[in-house]
């Protein structure tokens, strides 16, 4: 898993002309970028290639981003006023980790999801940002380490773990350090997004991560590739290359929180959605997969269902998913969100605290 994708292979892939967007360890696999139909017919003969798939229609070029760095300023805070936060930390016993000392500090949390839009100047982000807790990104939709310009939703899950505002909102792990990754494009539903994910957790293991939260699960995809939808039977923790990469991570010895999904609603007319099950990489074997509760702890009945298709129980844990205080990336303010989403970076912060007062577990 530590060696790279054979130079050879990867030379004669080269060699047709085609260009090389992604390539991962874990998988053995590149991908790949061309519309000439005589090189792709010409590596998929290649004696070293097993099989090749499509992984999205034309994708636009990516592009070289830059990182933003903020100017440090004077900063004072009161850590236990929670504000609107304050339930959904009680809920999961949240508050004596944190009276106890252990608000995440030493912990590194790597956060794969669609851009981070505004999370280099919004307020809740603050301390983060002035401490530096933020030790870097990556885009990999776009290419380049710019993940602040697009996507609201990860800075809404971020703000579950990293937030620290007193008497407004303080996250999970405020005292963590974290790596920022776009491996999610948020205009379409593609494998490659499966594809960005695996990358975005090689990059994680690869910088030293302790924990990745994943507010993201692949179940169909848009109708160019419809034929590559996953299915329940492919929850088994051992087929869609998310929940592989997953697999691994935990094998590694990180603790992956991955949402189960939102598809546990009964299939009607304004919501189709027959799937009901946890999506990708939800099924991957020995990681946490965190279903939805309203704030009394009840089953939030969107929350997708489990077991695993091979039998495992799913969900393995529940926090506030309906209601949870986020911050709005666009808005600069603090609103209720409802999903497995939210529910899942609550989650992984208060994780890293439990493992930051046991380390030797």
């Amino acid at each position: 898993y530590d060696l790279p994708v054979n130079p050879q292979y990867t030379d004669s892939i080269l060699a047709t002309g085609v260009q090389i967007l992604e390539r991962s360890k874990w998988l053995n696999s590149v991908v790949i970028s061309t519309a000439d139909s005589a090189a792709l017919a010409h590596i998929s003969h290649l004696p070293f290639v097993i099989s090749s798939t499509p992984v999205a229609p034309k994708l636009k070029p990516r592009t070289i981003g830059f990182y933003p760095v903020r100017q440090e300023i004077n900063f004072s805070q009161n850590p236990f006023d929670y504000g609107k936060a304050n339930g959904q930390i009680e809920l999961i016993d949240g508050k004596s980790l944190h009276f106890n000392g252990y608000r995440g500090e030493g912990m590194q949390i790597a956060i794969l999801d669609e851009g981070f839009l505004n999370a280099d100047s919004l307020f809740a982000f603050d301390s983060v940002n002035i401490n530096h807790q933020i030790l870097g990104s990556w885009n990999f939709v776009d290419g380049g380490s710019d993940v602040f310009n697009s996507g609201g939703h990860g800075s809404s899950c971020f703000s579950t773990i990293a937030a620290n505002s007193p008497g407004v909102m303080i996250g999970t792990a405020p005292h963590a350090k974290f790596w920022l990754l776009h491996t999610e494009a948020g205009n379409s539903e593609n494998p490659i997004e499966e594809i960005n994910w695996v990358s975005g957790a090689e990059f994680a293991d690869s910088v030293g991560a302790d924990i990745i939260s994943s507010s993201l699960g692949y179940t169909t995809f848009d109708s160019l590739l419809a034929a590559s939808n996953n299915t329940y039977a492919s929850m088994n923790g051992k087929t869609t290359p998310c929940s592989r990469a997953a697999t691994i991570c935990a094998r590694k010895g990180m603790i992956v929180c991955s949402s189960a999904g939102n598809d546990g609603s009964p299939p009607s007319t304004n919501n189709p959605n027959p799937f009901h099950f946890i999506s990708a990489p939800a099924d991957a074997d020995s990681i946490i997969t965190v279903g939805a509760t309203d704030a009394e702890g009840n089953p939030a009945s969107f929350s997708s269902y489990g077991p695993s298709y091979d039998g495992r129980i799913k969900p393995d844990v529940a926090a506030q998913g309906v209601n949870t205080t986020i911050i709005n990336a666009t808005t600069n303010m603090v609103r209720g969100g409802n999903g497995t989403s939210f529910s899942c970076p609550t989650i992984a912060g208060m994780t890293s605290c439990l493992w930051q007062a046991h380390p030797d577990k």
